[in-house]
């Protein structure tokens, strides 16, 4: 993710390389190299940070998925001048002794956490890509506390020990590639104590002592997911401190990379206690949960691998109750991102931002204002005997009501409102048509409603609608209203408020279909 410190926004990329561009122009200010025992295959996963004017990175390498024989790999946290990209410090996370041994690996693939308080760098490292001939340095698969201003290791907590993994190694309970892609989660735990709280690919989630890393939730933690080479808990979840909870993303992905592997069984989202020692609730998920996890106003965002960003109720009291709703944005890996009341997410279609709460706010009472306005409508002309006045009031709170949620959708979508006005001439005709008892008029005047509707509807169309959910939920709303002209032809008001609750129904099926996969917002 990108980083803005002073007048440069920073980026690092998977070469190893980390520039630093001018705010306002784009020009270039600075690139660097940091990492010196990289190898061939340096690289860059997570993001920098701010540390007063400085920055701070995680450097990873890219040797352990080449299946290499001869790595060289030693990963490290950097700390670089913000102003010129120099090295203020780099602290590798194989020690001079062990790396001549031989052993190699220990990338920190996440994003480290800076605390200002006691001015501390938190990060968090992967798997060993070889052994040596020493002893193990016990730096792999940890969680650990520098000193900003020097880069000193003050502890170190490994969490998974003796784990070995590369390109060549089965993974298996000796070699679990376990990485902890998690970045350090700063919480505060009862009588004020501060804890650092981490989760790892092997699926179990750490909670220890900020000043010292001492175990809080036991030596081996709390499991919560499966592990595995792209299963446990992949990337970073959210504190939600305020209500005393954590919630971590899961992919239950237990033998991949292997010839045999069946796929991913699916995903989770973990409501945790801080102290990480109870999971308050699992809410499953059909594929995998890749991506960071947000939380803003009460709400949970997170991203599966099918593209889908979820929204759940912080506060629910099970996961059966925890779904607000989904929408799809085409990528699953890239973090949903809060700010300002706005959600922002990368994805297939570029970046998106969403007004998720307001909108649906909204739109929900203006669609309850059309559901009035349609069920009025058609059970009154279901009657018959009305007069002109009568039916023209009908028609027209119809057409008025339809038309300010198609405004609300238009917005949303960010489009000129379709015209409503052949619809609400066609709805008044077929109106004045069905009062009179004159059938063929009313069909007539039906199909070209439909028409009016399909234009409505292909005009409100997103490159994210499920175009085979529209058609087909389409096709359901035509033949509830084809019921509908029956039973007011016929004068059957009890069967005409039945058919115009499921007309109205499949109007606001639709208007999911249009802003659901957009927005995440349900009508019904």
């Amino acid at each position: 993710s990108p980083l803005v410190v002073g007048n440069s926004v920073v980026v690092a990329d998977w070469a190893g390389d980390v520039w630093a561009f001018d705010t306002v122009s784009g020009l270039k200010r600075w690139h660097v190299h940091p990492n010196t025992q990289g190898g061939p295959k340096e690289a860059n996963y997570g993001s920098a940070i701010a540390v007063g004017n400085n920055i701070v990175i995680g450097t990873s390498s890219n040797e352990e998925q080449q299946g290499s024989m001869t790595f060289q790999a030693n990963g490290s946290v950097v700390m670089l001048d913000g102003a010129t990209g120099a090295t203020i410090w780099q602290t590798y996370m194989i020690p001079a002794a062990a790396y001549a041994s031989g052993w190699r690996g220990v990338s920190v693939w996440s994003t480290p956490t800076y605390d200002a308080a006691t001015n501390t760098v938190y990060a968090t490292t992967g798997n060993y890509f070889q052994a040596g001939a020493s002893a193990d340095p016990g730096t792999e698969d940890a969680a650990l506390a520098l000193d900003a201003t020097t880069g000193n290791i003050k502890w170190i907590d490994q969490l998974v020990k003796g784990d070995i993994w590369n390109g060549n190694i089965v993974p298996g309970p000796d070699n679990p590639d376990a990485d902890i892609g998690d970045s350090p989660k700063i919480v505060q735990l009862a009588k004020g104590q501060k804890a650092i709280a981490v989760g790892s690919k092997d699926g179990f989630y750490f909670v220890m002592d900020a000043a010292t890393g001492a175990p809080i939730n036991g030596p081996n933690g709390l499991q919560l997911e499966v592990g595995g080479v792209l299963g446990g808990l992949f990337a970073t979840g959210a504190v939600d401190q305020k209500n005393g909870a954590e919630f971590s993303n899961g992919l239950n992905w237990p033998t991949n990379l292997q010839p045999n592997d069946p796929g991913p069984v699916g995903g989770d989202l973990y409501k945790v206690s801080l102290d990480g020692k109870t999971m308050l609730w699992d809410f499953k998920t059909p594929s995998p949960a890749a991506s960071g996890v947000a939380i803003a106003n009460g709400i949970v965002y997170f991203k599966t691998l099918n593209g889908m960003m979820y929204m759940l109720d912080a506060k629910a009291k099970d996961a059966a109750h925890a779904l607000i709703g989904t929408f799809s944005v085409g990528n699953g890996f890239a973090a949903p991102v809060v700010v300002d009341g706005m959600v922002f997410s990368g994805g297939n279609f570029g970046i998106s931002a969403y007004g998720v709460v307001k909108k649906a706010n909204v739109i929900r009472a203006d669609a309850a204002k059309f559901g009035s306005a349609l069920i009025a409508a058609e059970t009154s002309l279901a009657g018959g005997n009305l007069s002109k006045g009568q039916v023209n009031q009908l028609a027209n709170g119809f057409a008025s009501s339809i038309g300010v949620v198609v405004k609300d959708l238009s917005q949303m979508l960010g489009i000129k409102p379709p015209s409503t006005k052949a619809l609400a001439a066609d709805f008044k005709l077929y109106a004045g048509a069905v009062n009179a008892g004159d059938m063929s008029s009313a069909q007539a005047d039906l199909a070209r409603l439909k028409t009016d509707l399909t234009a409505l509807f292909t005009a409100l169309t997103s490159v994210r609608t499920d175009q085979t959910s529209l058609a087909n939920d389409q096709t359901t709303l035509f033949a509830a209203l084809d019921a509908l002209l029956i039973d007011q032809n016929n004068r059957n008001f009890g069967s005409a408020l039945t058919n115009s609750v499921a007309a109205l129904n499949g109007f606001l099926t639709i208007f999911d279909d249009l802003a659901l996969m957009s927005f995440g917002i349900r009508l019904q």
